[in-house]
């Protein structure tokens, strides 16, 4: 996904900036591994916050 985000996959600049991407497993660990990959895979920005969040 980081790859594939670096080759403007996802949109670049202003129009990336509305875009989180993340990777889950179903069902959940439960250990907040998916918050890491968020955190890994998208700048910060106030939608990856409001997306946080909304995962809690």
């Amino acid at each position: 996904m980081k790859r594939l985000d670096g080759s403007g996959l996802f949109g670049t600049g202003k129009e990336r900036e509305r875009v989180v991407i993340n990777v889950e497993q179903a069902p959940p660990d439960g250990d907040g591994s998916e918050y890491n990959r968020a955190l890994r895979l998208n700048p910060s920005s106030p939608l990856l916050s409001e997306y946080l969040e909304t995962c809690e």
